[in-house]
């Protein structure tokens, strides 16, 4: 039989244009809100998984081992913390593990799957326009800073009339986004309704909170960490909140941990640079996120991506993310009134850097330092999360098309705090795990905040606290 590959390279390119036209269509017609169904989530109990006093990785077996079954079927089991190392402690292979091709997973051709699980999420472009009313959910401006206040959409858990109280998870945007995301409205209102107060956050630079300070640059993070801290401790002093945790996906999930970090790294200020710490809020002892992260595919390597929308501009056929996402930055740039607008997020760095306290485009290299989970380009990097002292736990796909898994297995085989666990499926694209497996997504995500059984009661049922070794630098 001919091969399609030995054929001329003008019916190559027929296939190739015909596939785009139909994953386009497809992608256009596709559902891209989940909301929860109560009835097929499954809720832990006191005689099963998560009634001990485990880590956050024992955690993590124990409940996955319960929820599998709700995985759609597959040849490859999920990959949890002790898999992604060999027996020797090294990085598991991940793409040979699951067969994939990794050079082609940003291809409609070899990753449809993850590509329009990724489109289901993702495809929502934050909204020029003021965000329609959730049912049940307030808009208030939480006071991070004198004359600076995040905007928030709020809802709280009740019971009948009356609000309960209950631990309040934040809910962070991904990358240059708002909170005007069909994804970030389903998962708050399933919260909510579970029993969890939640806040969903317009970051500073970004959304409403944009329209009111627009003279507040976004820093990607360096100032956006002490912002979340000051939002944890604003609204544990509202009545009826207990405490806090955070759920990111993409950048929110660096961004999440990264604010782990900042929480418990002390004195520790080898990735801080001097020209920061007098703009950053000031540190204190109090401990905050105490309810668990979740991060859902974060990228670990976010500098690749930086130096990929740097190098040339992507089209749809050639990269569907990447052009994506550069359709975005691009659009920020529009917005925002900046010089000759391009997809290269490394140029909206420095636009932005411009006009950040700093005035300079020099603090951008000293943001990376600050930013970075891995090494890059022969920078090196302290182990970050090895401060963390609130459960962290990684979700990502083994489809992923714009961050590789492969990126999970190496950054946690560099992580012995047993406080962070990790786990990589083997569908669910970039931030798509409900439309893969909504009902697996909601277990887990329910489970890990609940406030009995979930990760961070374990945690604090441990009767010997994690003695933390100094972090050096890998």
């Amino acid at each position: 039989m001919t091969s399609y590959f030995r054929s001329p390279p003008w019916r190559l390119a027929l296939i190739g244009w015909f596939a785009l036209g139909s994953v386009v269509c497809v992608i256009g017609c596709l559902r891209h809100s989940f909301p929860v169904q109560f009835a097929d989530v499954v809720r832990l109990d006191g005689r099963g998984p998560g009634a001990g006093a485990l880590s956050t990785r024992e955690w993590m077996e124990d409940v996955h081992a319960r929820l599998r079954e709700m995985l759609p079927p597959t040849d490859k089991a999920p990959l949890l913390t002790d898999d992604l190392t060999t027996v020797r402690g090294r990085p598991r292979d991940v793409a040979r593990y699951f067969q994939i091709n990794r050079a082609m997973q940003h291809s409609l051709l070899a990753n449809s799957s993850g590509l329009v699980h990724t489109a289901q999420a993702t495809v929502d472009v934050p909204s020029a326009q003021l965000e329609e009313p959730w049912p049940g959910f307030e808009d208030v401006w939480a006071p991070i800073e004198p004359g600076f206040a995040l905007s928030g959409r709020i809802g709280y858990a009740r019971r009948g009339d009356r609000v309960i109280d209950a631990d309040c998870i934040i809910m962070l945007p991904g990358i240059l986004a708002d909170k005007n995301v069909s994804r970030t409205r389903d998962v708050c209102i399933a919260l909510r309704d579970a029993g969890y107060h939640v806040i969903a956050v317009d970051l500073r630079g970004h959304g409403r909170t944009l329209q009111r300070y627009p003279d507040h640059y976004p820093t990607f993070g360096i100032l956006e960490t002490g912002d979340l801290i000051a939002l944890s401790e604003w609204l544990e002093a509202q009545p009826h909140v207990r405490e806090t945790g955070m759920m990111g996906f993409c950048w929110g999930a660096n961004l999440a941990m990264l604010a782990a970090w900042e929480d418990g790294r002390g004195d520790d200020t080898r990735d801080v640079s001097e020209r920061f710490t007098g703009r950053m809020r000031p540190r204190n002892d109090r401990p905050h996120f105490r309810a668990g992260i979740l991060a859902f595919s974060p990228p670990l390597r976010f500098e690749r991506i930086i130096d990929q929308t740097t190098e040339r501009e992507w089209t749809f056929l050639d990269n569907p993310v990447l052009a994506g996402l550069q359709d975005r930055v691009r659009l920020r740039m529009k917005q925002m009134g900046y010089r000759r607008p391009c997809g290269s997020l490394k140029r909206l760095m420095h636009e932005e850097a411009e006009r950040s306290p700093w005035g300079t485009t020099d603090v951008v290299s000293e943001g990376l330092n600050y930013l970075r989970l891995m090494p890059h380009a022969g920078k090196t990097v302290s182990n970050k999360l090895e401060h963390v002292r609130t459960p962290v736990l990684i979700v990502h796909a083994a489809n992923d098309p714009l961050c590789p898994a492969q990126d999970v297995a190496d950054f946690m085989s560099t992580v012995r705090n047993p406080h962070v666990a990790a786990i990589v499926l083997a569908g669910g694209g970039h931030d798509g795990f409900a439309p893969y497996a909504g009902n697996y997504f909601y277990s887990l995500v329910f489970n890990f905040y609940d406030p009995g059984l979930g990760a961070a009661a374990n945690l604090a049922r441990r009767t010997a606290p994690v003695a933390h070794a100094p972090a050096p630098a890998r």
